[in-house]
């Protein structure tokens, strides 16, 4: 085990949007066929996830010690942001058209800005919660 109890093996990492799941569904509700060149330029993908990249605000502010935090809490997520929508994947290996792609780009830009925690919020309860009420229907 590694620390903080995960396992060598185990690759996932919890982020507020799961990648997989959403473009199943951009390609399953725009009904893509994956033997079909898509009509998407790779210039467009690329921007549209730069474009991205810089809407994915928690810390605001531009001084020093905001700019550093803005950086650290979202550097894991635009990673994982800029690997999967690769321009190559998404072209070759996705086949998304240009109306899927951006139905992919807002909704991967709605669902960060719905996990994010207000200032205030208990969420440390919400996550005992979530965690207790699942073992305690477990053990009856």
């Amino acid at each position: 085990r590694e620390p903080g109890g995960a396992r060598a093996s185990d690759k996932s990492l919890p982020l507020p949007v799961n990648f997989e799941r959403l473009i199943w569904n951009a390609q399953s509700e725009f009904q893509i066929n994956k033997s079909n060149p898509t009509d998407l330029h790779p210039r467009v993908a690329i921007e549209k996830v730069q474009e991205l990249l810089s809407k994915l605000v928690v810390v605001g502010g531009e001084d020093d010690l905001s700019v550093e935090a803005q950086y650290n809490a979202t550097l894991l997520f635009k990673i994982k942001v800029r690997s999967t929508l690769a321009s190559k994947l998404i072209l070759r290996k996705y086949r998304l058209s240009t109306e899927a792609f951006n139905w992919l780009i807002d909704e991967v830009e709605s669902r960060f800005n719905k996990a994010k925690a207000n200032a205030g919020e208990m969420c440390g309860v919400l996550a005992a919660q979530s965690i207790g009420e699942p073992a305690t229907q477990m053990t009856l």
